[in-house]
């Protein structure tokens, strides 16, 4: 297969998955992104899109000479942290970005998801010996949130982005979506596991920049 016909295979098997993801309620309304490296650069979900509805011609092709595709369409706006996970990471070819309920709540804790179940061999890569790490929270699209993103996932196939949600990876985007899937039924597990929990407030010097994000909720 050439890489031309490579990469729009890639691209429609993404959005069947992330068309999953929204069935499943990993994501909903304009929730949540998702992104598939391609050979020359990656393609990645246009800002606003719905997971839900995704379709081939929502997806935005990144390169290192700039964006290809409609004018009208821009990419995700958190596609520093897809960019920095493809460059830290020469394994991953797919990632998806959830706010599922499970691990959006657990993600407030801040904690580290403990390695209590046989799933948690989905941490278990490389040196990931301490469970599936959550980032600490930074402003969604921030080159910080992007640092973090990385430093939390290592080798891992999955990791949690504080007061914010999870992020999976894989070789395939059936196999990014697995992740997913496997890690909202992890936080499932601690939530009934652990229920005297205590969630971290999002720190209130980044509040300001946050709200700045969401102007069309200002009424």
């Amino acid at each position: 297969m050439d890489p031309e016909s490579r990469d729009a295979f890639l691209v429609s098997e993404m959005t069947e998955c992330a068309r999953k993801a929204g069935a499943l309620w990993l994501n909903h309304d304009t929730t949540g992104n998702v992104s598939v490296r391609c050979d020359e650069g990656m393609s990645i979900s246009c800002s606003g899109s719905s997971c839900a509805t995704l379709a081939d011609i929502h997806m935005v092709l990144v390169t290192p000479f700039g964006l290809e595709g409609p004018e009208n369409l821009r990419p995700s706006s958190e596609y520093p942290f897809h960019h920095a996970i493809y460059e830290a990471r020469p394994d991953v070819h797919a990632i998806i970005h959830c706010h599922s309920y499970a691990a959006t709540v657990v993600a407030t804790d801040g904690v580290n998801l403990p390695i209590d179940f046989h799933y948690m061999a989905l941490a278990l890569k490389a040196d990931v010996r301490d469970g599936i790490r959550c980032a600490p929270f930074e402003i969604p699209g921030s080159d910080a949130l992007a640092t973090a993103t990385v430093q939390a996932l290592g080798g891992a196939n999955a990791c949690l982005l504080g007061n914010h949600g999870q992020v999976a990876v894989g070789r395939t985007p059936r196999g990014a979506l697995s992740n997913a899937i496997i890690l909202e039924e992890l936080c499932r597990y601690y939530i009934a596991s652990y229920p005297l929990r205590s969630p971290k407030r999002i720190p209130a010097d980044k509040l300001e920049a946050l709200i700045a994000l969401f102007p069309h909720y200002r009424g």
